[in-house]
């Protein structure tokens, strides 16, 4: 009986759900209103063809045609349904010389107005809401890859430091960096250096890498002899549904008859696009091992993230090279959040000037950062440090309170507040200049403060 409650309720949430509550008002809906109009007033005329519109009846139930029009869409759907009735009523009954009901249309027309504003202030509501939980959902879907990159960091270090005296970690965050300096040209930029990355760390022997944004399959990187990836491998077609790395299997060698690929693994971004595959035809027999795949994995989901980058980032890494991607690219997403749906983010900025105490003061600042926000430490005028932190969906309330809250933890350790320490704090509100604005702002504040 659980279960079954259950499955009607996802019903519900699913189905039902999007009929009743469509996420906007495209040619469809304008469709609908007329469609559902017209029915509503056929079938009262059917019903009642003495008095079609209810107007001697105890309720009037055309007026559920704009109302739920009202709910549905929102104001102007609504408004249209509500003169389409009056429209037939003119067309049906004025040319009888009845007299216009006012009473009956006004009171109606005044009901589809305060159901239009709800609707629509609800359905701005949800739109809003759904933004800001996609960007969450992007976060969490990075940091958990940050998380496995880390893992996966520590037990390569544990295992052959001495053969490769580098961590995982350290060696892809010098390749964000390559791919951000990348020109933004066709294709996949950098997919060569990638591949010859995957190739050092998963010893890949012959491998292609294929744009696939086109709708055909374009090879835009090769090491090796790589047999050529077509267009019904078992494999790829796998891959393309699942959306995750696919590679051949002994016990799966059935499922993939007919497959000339070892492993095939979409590129795809943390938002879930999927710009091309990583083709592998060749590859060491004892690299074939979880590790080494989730490694390829994590690797072309961070290439992925670099590849989508809108012009204001672009202008950003071009502008201020010394900026951090991620600081940068976050900035970006929380501006388009704020432009779209009005939620807001900060930039809060701490600038520590000449104090005998400074370096004990920048630790105990570090530590009392926040670990959902982003941050950004570099050096301003005469040495002296700068940390920048992005607070996402906050408002000015919340960086004040920020402050606050540093001021707390440093009061009772030198004895003293920020004017006394030295340090100038600058707050910049996302959204009310565009990002690459904001950075320069940062800079040129930090180089003349």
């Amino acid at each position: 009986m659980r279960q079954s409650s259950h499955s009607f309720a996802s019903f519900a949430d699913g189905r039902v759900g999007a009929l009743l509550a469509p996420s906007r008002t495209g040619w469809r809906g304008w469709v609908e209103t007329v469609a559902l109009t017209v029915a509503v007033i056929a079938l009262c005329c059917w019903l009642s063809p003495g008095d079609p519109f209810f107007t001697l009846k105890p309720f009037p139930w055309p007026w559920f045609a704009p109302l739920l029009l009202a709910l549905r869409y929102g104001f102007f759907p609504g408004v249209a349904s509500a003169g389409l009735l009056a429209a037939a009523w003119v067309w049906l009954a004025g040319g009888h010389g009845a007299e216009f009901p006012a009473t009956y249309f006004y009171g109606g027309l005044i009901l589809v107005i305060i159901c239009g504003e709800y609707g629509s202030t609800w359905m701005t509501r949800l739109r809003r809401i759904a933004e800001v939980n996609a960007y969450l959902e992007e976060r969490m879907a990075t940091a958990l890859n940050q998380l496995r990159v880390t893992r996966l960091s520590h037990n390569r270090l544990e295992q052959d430091l001495v053969l490769r005296p580098f961590t995982l970690r350290g060696a892809l965050a010098e390749l964000r960096g390559v791919l951000a300096r990348q020109p933004d040209t066709p294709g996949l930029p950098g997919a060569q250096p990638v591949l010859e990355f995957l190739a050092q760390q998963c010893q890949v022997e012959s491998a292609a890498i294929y744009d696939a944004r086109g709708g055909t399959l374009v090879q835009r990187a090769a090491i090796g002899q790589p047999v050529p990836l077509a267009a019904d491998d078992p494999l790829l077609a796998r891959a393309r549904d699942t959306g995750a790395l696919t590679h051949l299997q002994p016990e799966r060698v059935g499922e993939a008859g007919g497959s000339e690929q070892l492993v095939v693994a979409p590129i795809a971004s943390a938002a879930g696009d999927i710009l091309g595959y990583l083709a592998v035809s060749r590859m060491s027999f004892f690299a074939m091992n979880g590790e080494a795949l989730q490694v390829m994995a994590l690797m072309l989901t961070l290439y992925a993230d670099a590849l989508v980058r809108p012009p204001a980032l672009q202008r950003i890494v071009a502008d201020v090279p010394d900026c951090p991607y991620e600081f940068a690219a976050e900035l970006v997403k929380l501006d388009h959040i704020r432009r779209r749906h009005g939620v807001r983010s900060q930039v809060v900025m701490l600038m520590f000037g000449a104090h005998p105490e400074r370096d004990d003061i920048v630790i105990h600042v570090r530590r009392a950062q926040r670990s959902f926000d982003v941050h950004w430490e570099f050096a301003g005028r005469s040495g002296r440090p700068v940390l920048a932190t992005l607070m996402p969906l906050a408002d000015a309330a919340a960086a004040t309170g920020y402050l606050e809250r540093l001021g707390d933890v440093l009061q009772p350790l030198f004895g003293t507040d920020f004017s006394g320490l030295g340090i100038e704090s600058h707050v910049w509100a996302v959204g009310d200049n565009d990002p690459p604005t904001i950075v320069q702002a940062m800079k040129e504040r930090a180089a003349h403060g």
